[in-house]
């Protein structure tokens, strides 16, 4: 009898543990029978987190991969967004004023905060004119350096935020 109260504490703890492992797979996406967004084969191979709205709205489709980036494209209330992902550069991966600096230098015309980080809005030029070039956003989370692009026209601050507001790493 006294073994079985011994038993009793470490048996609930193990339940414990057990909660909180499958609470950590459920919301990173990896407990079996989840359904992550991007294609198994470049989630797999990719050597950073895949940024991925999780709003199922947000249609994602034409995936391609090589060693340095991802790209996808996602429609976000009937605007077509060429994202692009590849590991934060090393520069920036450690050092966090040095990757604001950079922002700062681009000269965002809006920043706003969301569950995985600071979005910062920009307006590319063209490196040889200084034509502009288009809108873009940035975002730097889970060792993800996250480039978006409308692919034409600009998009609403609020079209943005929604489809930044949802993203997670898969």
């Amino acid at each position: 009898m006294k073994r079985l109260r011994f038993l009793a504490p470490i048996a609930g703890g193990l339940v414990a543990v057990l909660m909180v492992v499958l609470g950590v797979a459920y919301a990173s996406g990896r407990l079996p029978g989840s359904n992550p967004r991007s294609p198994a084969n470049i989630r797999q191979s990719a050597t950073f987190s895949m940024l991925v709205p999780a709003d199922k709205t947000i249609a994602l489709r034409e995936w391609r991969s090589s060693k340095e980036a991802v790209t996808y494209k996602a429609t976000v209330n009937g605007q077509t967004v060429v994202v692009t992902l590849q590991p934060v550069p090393l520069q920036y991966r450690n050092d966090e004023a040095a990757y604001e600096r950079f922002i700062g230098s681009l000269k965002p015309f809006a920043v706003f905060k969301v569950n995985i980080g600071r979005v910062a809005l920009i307006n590319l030029v063209e490196e040889s004119s200084f034509a502009p070039n288009g809108q873009s956003a940035v975002v730097n989370a889970k060792g993800t350096l996250l480039i978006a692009r409308p692919e034409s026209g600009t998009m609403s601050q609020n079209d943005w935020a929604t489809f930044f507001d949802t993203l997670q790493a898969e």
